[in-house]
C-alpha cells in the first residue's frame, strides 16, 4: 500500500511542474513589464556576479550572507535582473507559505487541514512577509530551513535527511542571526537523541560549502566577518530603511533581553523539542538581537501561530486571535520592535500556567 501511495505522490508531483514553470514564467514576465526590482536582490545579484569573476563579494556590495549564498544564487545572476527578481518573488512567497505549512504540521495546530492551508496563506500575504518581497530578503528561506531542520530532528519517522539537510544548511545560515538561538537547540537535540545524521550532514555541508567558497575567494573569511563589525547594515548608504532604533535603544536593559533566551534553553532541557519550546527559543532568540529588521520578523510567525494554539487550547478562543492580529498590525506601525517580547510573553503566560495545572494534577 506504501508503495502504492508513493508512487502516486510522485506522479502528483511531476504532474504540478508544468504549473510550477508557468507560474514562475508568469513572475518573470510580471517583474519585466513592472519594473520590479527590490534593492536587497540587486545586492544579491552582483554578490554572485562578483564571486563568479572571482572578485570579493563584500567589497562595495551591501551582502552579508556567507559566501555560498551568492554561489546558489549565480543561475539565477545569469537572467537579466528584471526577469530574476520575479522569479525570486515567486521563491520567497512559495516559501514563507511552505514554512507554515510545515510548523503547522511540527506543531499540530491548526488540526483542520483547510485551516492549515489558509493559516499558512495568511504569513505569505501578511506585512512582515510583504516587506520580504519588497526589499528581495532571503529570510524566507532561511525560515523555511530552520523548520525543515525542526522537522528532520523532531519528528522521528523521517528517514531520507541527507538532501534535506545539505539543501537547509546552506539556506539557513543565510540569516544566522535570526536563527542561531533556535538552530543550536535543534542541533542539540539531534545530538541528545542520538540523531547522528542531521549534525553530521549539517557540519559536513558547512564545511565543504567553506572550503569551495575559499577555492574561490580565498579572503571571503576576513572580508565577510570585517562587514559584520563594520556595522553598515545598521544603516549604511542604500539601505530600504536609514538607522535603527531598537528595545536598546529604547532603554530596556540588555540582561532582561536575554531572560527569554535563558528559560527558552531551560525549558528545552525539561521538556525536548516541542513545537513551545522551539517557538519559545526562536521568539527569544529575535529578543535579544542588537538589530532587527521588520522583514525578519518573519521567522517569528512559528512562535505567533504555537501562541495562539496555547491561548485557545487553554483560555477563551478569542484570545487566539491576539498573536496573530499583533503580527498583522505592529509590523505597520513603529512599534514592531516590541513583537518579539511581546510573543514570548504570550507564550510564557501560557506555558508556565499549564506546567503548574500539570504540576497540580
Amino acid at each position: 500500500m506504501n508503495n502504492g501511495l508513493g508512487w502516486a505522490s510522485g506522479r502528483k508531483s511531476w504532474l504540478a511542474l508544468p504549473l510550477v514553470l508557468v507560474a514562475i514564467l508568469l513572475a518573470a514576465l510580471f517583474s519585466d513589464r513592472a519594473g520590479f526590482r527590490p534593492i536587497d536582490w540587486e545586492n544579491y545579484v552582483l554578490a554572485a556576479d562578483r564571486l563568479r569573476a572571482g572578485e570579493s563579494p563584500y567589497q562595495g556590495v551591501e551582502f552579508f550572507a556567507p559566501p555560498w549564498i551568492a554561489i546558489l544564487l549565480i543561475p539565477l545572476s545569469l537572467l537579466p535582473i528584471e526577469l530574476s527578481s520575479g522569479v525570486w518573488l515567486l521563491t520567497s512567497a512559495a516559501a514563507a507559505f511552505s514554512a507554515t505549512l510545515l510548523w503547522t504540521r511540527f506543531g499540530s495546530f491548526p488540526s483542520i487541514p483547510r485551516s492549515k492551508i489558509m493559516l499558512s496563506a495568511l504569513t505569505a500575504a501578511s506585512p512582515v512577509a510583504l516587506y520580504v518581497y519588497v526589499t528581495g530578503q532571503i529570510t524566507a528561506l532561511a525560515e523555511l530551513a530552520l523548520i525543515s531542520l525542526a522537522v528532520l530532528v523532531g519528528l522521528s519517522q523521517q528517514r531520507r535527511v541527507l538532501i534535506p539537510t545539505v539543501i537547509a544548511a546552506l539556506l539557513v545560515t543565510a540569516k544566522p542571526h535570526i536563527v542561531a538561538f533556535p538552530l543550536a537547540l535543534i542541533l542539540l537535540q539531534s545530538v541528545r537523541a542520538r540523531r547522528w545524521k542531521v549534525p553530521i550532514v549539517f557540519g559536513t555541508t558547512i564545511l565543504i560549502a567553506a572550503v569551495v567558497s575559499w577555492v574561490l575567494h580565498p579572503g571571503w573569511l576576513g572580508e565577510w566577518l570585517a562587514g559584520l563589525l563594520a556595522g553598515q547594515y545598521l544603516g549604511g548608504p542604500g539601505l530600504a530603511a536609514r538607522g535603527y532604533f531598537g528595545l536598546r535603544e529604547a532603554g530596556v536593559p540588555g540582561i532582561l533581553l536575554w531572560l527569554p533566551a535563558g528559560y527558552a534553553l531551560l525549558y528545552w532541557i525539561r521538556k525536548g523539542l516541542t513545537a513551545s519550546a522551539l517557538a519559545l527559543a526562536i521568539a527569544g532568540g529575535l529578543t535579544l538581537l542588537p538589530y532587527l529588521r521588520i522583514y525578519d520578523h518573519l521567522v517569528l510567525w512559528p512562535a505567533a501561530i504555537t501562541a495562539s494554539g496555547l491561548l485557545r487550547a487553554k483560555g477563551p478562543r478569542s484570545f487566539a486571535a491576539v498573536p496573530l492580529a499583533a503580527m498583522l498590525l505592529l509590523p505597520l506601525t513603529d512599534l514592531a520592535m516590541l513583537l518579539p517580547p511581546l510573543i514570548v510573553g504570550m507564550l510564557l503566560v501560557r506555558v508556565t500556567l499549564g506546567s503548574r495545572s500539570a504540576a497540580s494534577n
